[in-house]
């Protein structure tokens, strides 16, 4: 499923009027007022009110009269901390941390000399992936710097770069640019045990179960590991080819996988890896049609409502 994070048509600009052009009727003269006769009173009739399923009653707060949609919001990101980067030193390497200040999963620390877990592995974390943006291609510049991103790989080859690794090694010199994919994902995260759980983040209510949500930008070897051969495999011939993307949610964790660098030097870095937790439930197939048709999910939880 893709994501359309397009603007919202049913909100169209408000018209201009031209006041000096608009013209103002005499007043007509007065006509007397009719009051018509009470009428005899009718009564209503029974309506059967069915509540949608995974949306609470809500109150009488009064909630203005727009319910932003995806367009109007700057969702929280999930970031998967590598061992170069700003967040590496406020994070443990492989941690999986959203909005850049909370820890979903963080990964075992071992003393490889000493053979010793210094720091225990936390459990896993559940996420279903809901869908996806475009794909874009990103050029991948030393040391971490923010490259060119295009659309399409046309646009790639109009920049003077490449997505094939081989072709670019044997080029650079020349100056060709190496690109990687990048997809964009929305995703549901379940709320692990490490997290509070005081409802400002965690914020959705499906059964017992609390969740948030985040986009997610998966590029390079966490796009191969995690979306080329798990995800979008799974999409097309496995668990999700006949629910869609939001039918099963992942187990997510990370590991450290050893590299050759472009000078041959041996690197690491940290990639997902997810395995297929459970199939969805009605409840949350629900939740996910009206985020991603901008439904009635979309709004906070009533908690008195769910007790």
């Amino acid at each position: 499923m893709e994501v359309n994070f397009s603007n919202n048509p049913n909100n169209p600009a408000t018209p201009t009027i031209d006041v000096a052009a608009t013209v103002v009727p005499a007043p007509a003269a007065p006509v007397a007022a009719v009051v018509p006769s009470p009428a005899a009173p009718v009564a209503a009739a029974a309506v059967a009110v069915v509540p949608k399923v995974g949306v609470p009653a809500r109150n009488n707060m009064l909630l203005g009269d727009t319910l932003p949609d995806l367009t109007d919001m700057i969702i929280p990101r999930i970031n998967l901390v590598q061992n170069i980067g700003d967040l590496k030193d406020s994070f443990p390497s492989g941690s999986l941390v959203y909005d850049q200040r909370i820890v979903l999963y963080t990964p075992a620390a071992i003393n490889v000399k000493a053979q010793t877990i210094e720091r225990p592995a936390s459990g896993p974390v559940n996420m279903t992936f809901l869908g996806f943006r475009p794909t874009k291609y990103v050029e991948k510049v030393s040391g971490g710097a923010r490259g060119m991103m295009v659309n399409s790989e046309a646009e790639v080859r109009n920049a003077g770069g490449t997505l094939d690794y081989g072709e670019w090694k044997q080029k650079r010199a020349a100056g060709m640019k190496r690109f990687e994919y990048m997809a964009d994902a929305l995703v549901a995260i379940e709320r692990p045990e490490i997290c509070p759980d005081d409802s400002t983040v965690f914020t959705f209510e499906i059964g017992p179960l609390k969740y948030t949500l985040a986009l997610w930008a998966i590029r390079g070897t966490a796009y191969t590991h995690l979306l080329k051969k798990v995800i979008f495999y799974a999409r097309r011939f496995g668990a999700l080819k006949a629910g869609g993307y939001p039918s099963w949610s992942y187990s997510l964790s990370t590991r450290e996988q050893e590299f050759t660098g472009e000078e041959g030097a041996k690197n690491h870095s940290w990639i997902p890896v997810a395995i297929p937790r459970l199939h969805s439930t009605p409840e949350f197939i629900a939740f996910a049609r009206d985020i991603l048709t901008g439904g009635d999910s979309g709004a906070p939880q009533d908690a008195a409502a769910n007790q």
